[in-house]
C-alpha cells in the first residue's frame, strides 16, 4: 500500500523516471525516487498533514479527477506509522529534507539533489505492534509489491522503472511502447501472440493487446485492465471481455489482456471503495456495448 501510494504521486509529479527500492520484502526500508516537479518547502509540512491535497483545489474538481491520488491521506498516515524522510527538489537548485516520526515532522533543513523527490519510510509500525504482527513474510510481501508494480509499468510504458529488492535489480524497464513493455515483462515469446484493440467513440475509446489463443493461462493473473491510466478491478468489464472469447475458450481458461478505457471522468465514480479499485459507471450498458464492439 505505501508504494502503491508513493509511486501514485509520483506519476502525479510528472516523473519521467521512478525507482523503487526495497529491503527484506519492504518491512525494513522502501525508498521511492523520483524526478518529477516536487515539492516546495513551505509545503513539505503540509504534505504531511490529514486531508492536504494539492490535486483537489474546488469541490467541481471531484467531477473531473485526472490524477491518480486526490484525498490526502496517504503521506499523513504513512508519517504515523513509520520513520519517513523526505528530500525534494523544485527545481535542482535548492533542495530540502525532513524526518516524519510518529506524525510529526522535524526541522526542514537545506539538502542535495537534483529536482525530483525522494520518501524513504523506515521502522514500519514501530509505534503500532499490534498491526505489525499482521505484516505477511518478506518474500510474501515482495510478491505483493511485484504484482503492484507490474499495473505501473503496464499503464505507464513511457516511464523508466527500476526496481530493486535490496542489492538486486528485479526490473529494469527503459522508456518504450505498451508492446514494447509487454514484451519486456512477460518475454519475447509473447510477440506473435498479441492482437492490437483499439477503437474510439462519443465519450469513449480503448487501446492496448489482448493475446490469442496460444497465451491462454490455467489461472488468473494476467489481466490487467485500467481506466485513464488506473488499474480497476471489474467482474462486469472482465465477463464482457470472456464473453468475446466464449467459443474458443474452455471452462477454467483465462485469456491475457492489457486494456486502458479512456472515459471522461465525470462518467464514472472511483470512490466506490477505499483502495480505488472498484468502480461505478454512470451507463454501465453502453460500456457494455462499447467493449464488445471494440
Amino acid at each position: 500500500s505505501i508504494i502503491k501510494e508513493l509511486v501514485e504521486n509520483s506519476i502525479d509529479a510528472g516523473s519521467t523516471k521512478i525507482e523503487v527500492f526495497i529491503e527484506n520484502g519492504g518491512i525494513d526500508s522502501i525508498i521511492v525516487k523520483d524526478n518529477g516537479f516536487g515539492i516546495k518547502s513551505e509545503q513539505i509540512s503540509l504534505a504531511f498533514t490529514k486531508h492536504a491535497t494539492s490535486k483537489i483545489s474546488e469541490l467541481k474538481d471531484l467531477d473531473s479527477i485526472q490524477t491518480l491520488g486526490f484525498r490526502g491521506e496517504a503521506l499523513t498516515s504513512i508519517g504515523n506509522i513509520s520513520h519517513t524522510t523526505i528530500s525534494t527538489s523544485t527545481d535542482s537548485e535548492e533542495a530540502y529534507e525532513a524526518t516524519i516520526k510518529e506524525g510529526k515532522v522535524s526541522k526542514i533543513k537545506l539538502s542535495v539533489r537534483p529536482r525530483g523527490t525522494s520518501i524513504i519510510v523506515k521502522k514500519l509500525f514501530e509505534n503500532f505492534p499490534a498491526r505489525k504482527k499482521f505484516i505477511k513474510s518478506p518474500e510474501s510481501e515482495q510478491i505483493a509489491i511485484t504484482k503492484i508494480m507490474k499495473y505501473f509499468f503496464l499503464s505507464h510504458p513511457e516511464i523508466v522503472f527500476i526496481y530493486s529488492n535490496k542489492n538486486k535489480k528485479i526490473y529494469h524497464l527503459n522508456s518504450n511502447t505498451l508492446e514494447g513493455r509487454i514484451l519486456d515483462i512477460f518475454g519475447s515469446s509473447y510477440k506473435d501472440s498479441l492482437v492490437e484493440v483499439s477503437k474510439e467513440k462519443e465519450n469513449y475509446s480503448i487501446n492496448g493487446y489482448i493475446g490469442n489463443l496460444d497465451i491462454v493461462k490455467k489461472r488468473t493473473g494476467e489481466q490487467f485492465l485500467f481506466i485513464n491510466k488506473r488499474f480497476i478491478s471489474s467482474k462486469m468489464i472482465n465477463h464482457t471481455i470472456y464473453r468475446s472469447y466464449s467459443n474458443l475458450l474452455q471452462r477454467g481458461e483465462y485469456p491475457f489482456f492489457v486494456l486502458n478505457l479512456n472515459i471522461d471522468p465525470s462518467l464514472f465514480d472511483i470512490n466506490v471503495h477505499p483502495s480505488k479499485k472498484e468502480i461505478r459507471f454512470k451507463e454501465e450498458w453502453k460500456i457494455n456495448q462499447f467493449l464488445k464492439d471494440s
